[in-house]
């Protein structure tokens, strides 16, 4: 058991609310409805369409507000980064992990679908609203507005955020980015175990996180008819009739029993393995034909060394889609 992987620390930053505490007595109450949210183009309404959103603004955690953020970076403000540092900040707090920021062993796996992405578009149409094309060359034209939007666009680079991340939690062992869509959390996980296994880090921060406040991630689930436009999920439900989108961010700090052990840390739950597959074949469309869910699911069993009756619960991807469409082609499961 010297190589156990366990949970010491939980971090939610959600619609239900802000750290583990509330966000568990939101679990219990009634849900909150998701928001309607409208987006104009020059004073014109484009959409309206639901968003299950986290507080607004969001609250300083630990230290961390909007102006302190943008000064450590010498960044424009990123709700995104906002949101990550906040919850990673909680678990750090929950799990009671102290560390010498100048130097430590302490590691770092984010997962976000494409950081920076939404911003970039913002100032994108913001710069097209304000510098038409009038009495300018084409190429003028797009060298005007690329002088206004090229920081932006450097920051869809998904090291940028890990970067961040890292600046502001002052750690200093491997740092990675992980995305693959609604598998993401089961892979980052993963890594941080193993680099945990590997001895490359003392403890690990996973944190995984979404900020879809941009019409065109909306605009692109519309398309593919997945949207629940009453702001209801209904997975598994004959009625289903699409996602609502979701803004948030979890994070869990991670290290080895013994480490969790030595410093006397309490602990949630023990990580035992995972088994990964990749359908090759559709993007939004599972491939049943080589039972690969199976094979995963049975694979996951045997590796841990437990018996199928010892599973007390199974999480199913409840996507909610009327087509019966996921996102994602990966099939991770975990016991």
């Amino acid at each position: 058991m010297s190589d156990a992987i366990v949970i010491t620390g939980i971090g939610p930053v959600t619609a239900l609310g802000v750290g583990k505490d509330a966000v568990w007595k939101g679990l219990q109450s009634a849900p909150p409805a998701a928001s309607p949210v409208t987006h104009c183009i020059g004073g014109e309404q484009w959409e309206t369409y639901p968003l299950m959103a986290a507080p607004d603004p969001l609250p300083a955690i630990e230290g961390i507000s909007e102006a302190q953020l943008s000064a450590a970076t010498g960044q424009p403000y990123s709700r995104d980064l906002h949101l990550f540092a906040a919850a990673a900040k909680l678990a750090l707090a929950d799990s009671g992990l102290k560390y010498d920021g100048q130097n430590n062993r302490i590691g770092l796996v984010v997962s976000h679908e494409n950081p920076g992405f939404d911003e970039y578009t913002r100032q994108i149409w913001r710069a097209l609203e304000m510098q038409p094309a009038n009495g300018h060359s084409r190429l003028q034209h797009i060298k005007g507005l690329y002088a206004q939007v090229e920081g932006a666009g450097y920051a869809t680079h998904s090291f940028v955020l890990l970067q961040q991340l890292t600046l502001l939690l002052k750690t200093h062992a491997p740092a990675l980015m992980v995305n693959n869509a609604c598998s993401s959390g089961l892979y980052a996980l993963e890594a941080a175990a193993q680099w945990l296994r590997n001895g490359h880090a003392e403890a690990m921060v996973v944190v995984c996180g979404d900020s879809p406040r941009l019409l065109t991630r909306y605009l692109w689930l519309q398309a593919a008819k997945t949207c629940a436009m009453d702001g209801i999920m209904r997975p598994f439900d004959l009625q289903r009739s699409g996602f609502v989108l979701g803004e948030g961010a979890g994070a869990i700090v991670v290290e080895t029993l013994e480490s969790a052990r030595r410093r006397n840390a309490a602990v949630y739950t023990q990580y035992v393995t995972g088994a990964f597959y990749s359908d090759a074949w559709k993007l939004s469309l599972p491939s049943v034909s080589p039972h690969l869910y199976h094979r995963a699911l049975q694979e996951a069993v045997e590796r841990s060394g437990r018996k199928p009756s010892g599973i007390d619960l199974v999480v199913p991807h409840g996507a909610a889609a009327a087509n019966a469409l996921g996102l994602t082609t990966q099939v991770p499961t975990r016991e």
